[in-house]
């Protein structure tokens, strides 16, 4: 089984993921830690090319399907399209946190509000563009990390899952 997270930046998915790798035990893939040293090995910043995205999405699929017996954990932006064309079970978590909330979450970054809405809308044109004629697959469930811990996210998170792992 898969277990992908996704979810808009800053809602907590990597935080999230990686915890529960830790807590679990599944091994995990990071897209956007994927894309991060991609980059830095290409020696490229700013835009990112669409070949680079499609490698990693390519990667991704690859990845979390190479040992079907075992449960992978894998977290990104755009899971829901990256995994769309997969017959493997796959438990998609969406995680959503309130612009108020990401916007703290970003306080590296001196971005305001309209910023941030203005980066969501970029990542809507982009998956309109990268996966323009494929729907999305629906979450299984979503969770508001607005108020969570990453600790509390993580115990939501385990009980749900294994709720669908446990046998019917």
């Amino acid at each position: 089984m898969i277990i992908a997270i996704f979810g808009q930046s800053k809602v907590g998915k990597t935080s999230s993921a990686a915890a529960l790798s830790v807590a679990s035990g599944f091994p995990i893939r990071s897209c956007g830690d994927e894309l991060k040293r991609t980059l830095a090995k290409e020696g490229i910043s700013g835009e990112v090319p669409e070949e680079i995205h499609k490698d990693i999405d390519q990667q991704t699929v690859h990845w979390a399907t190479s040992s079907p017996e075992e449960v992978r954990l894998v977290e990104g932006r755009f899971l829901h399209y990256v995994l769309s064309d997969l017959t493997q079970p796959i438990y998609l978590v969406r995680l959503i946190a309130s612009p108020e909330v990401r916007l703290t979450r970003l306080r590296d970054v001196n971005i305001g509000i309209d910023d941030l809405l203005a980066l969501d809308q970029r990542d809507e044109s982009f998956c309109n563009t990268i996966y323009g004629g494929r729907l999305p697959l629906a979450p299984a469930v979503t969770v508001d990390t607005s108020y969570l811990t990453v600790q509390s996210c993580v115990e939501r998170l385990t009980n749900l899952i294994q709720e669908q792992l446990r046998p019917s």
